[in-house]
Order: C-alpha cells, then structure tokens, then sequence
C-alpha cells in the first residue's frame, strides 16, 4: 500500500513482503506509543473515524515485525527494501 498524499513528505522508505508480494511504504513513529515499534506502516488508505491508515512496526533489511492488536504481532518477511534518499534542511 502506498502512503496517502499528505504522508508523502514524511515516508522513509517501502519494501514489499514476500508471501502475497504486497508493496508497503512506511515512515517513522512520532507519536508517543509502541515506541519498540519506530515505524508506522501504511496499510491502507485512512479514513476519519475507522482506520488511521498504518500500523505499528519495526522494519528491518529482510524482516518486518508489524503491531496487528495491541499486544499481538506479526512477522513478516520481506523483499525489495529500500530506504530513500532524504534532503538534508
């Protein structure tokens, strides 16, 4: 899933999982939860009320470990992981 239009500015980086060959982006958690998890992954598009749009995580080079319910995660693994370049300001 790609990261919604105003999420752009702040994406760090995608990778795309292996089994289902899905494609993810995914940015840094600024919030002030699941700080074992220091990305948010973006899983679907938001909407206001019912779904932020990402889920909590922590991606690796060929792994990622993805907050699915409060105290449950899963494990993914993954291909095609890419950080990307950032201007520096």
């Amino acid at each position: 899933m790609l990261a919604p239009i105003s999420e752009l500015p702040s994406i760090i980086g995608s990778f795309t999982e292996k089994m289902f060959g899905n494609h993810f982006e995914f940015s840094n958690n600024t919030d002030d939860i699941y700080k074992q998890f220091p990305h948010k992954i973006w899983v679907t598009e938001p909407k206001e009320g019912i779904d932020s749009g990402f889920r909590y995580g922590k991606v690796l080079k060929t792994k990622v470990y993805i907050l699915i319910d409060e105290n449950v995660d899963e494990f993914w693994r993954i291909k095609k992981y890419k950080l990307y370049p950032r201007d520096e300001v």
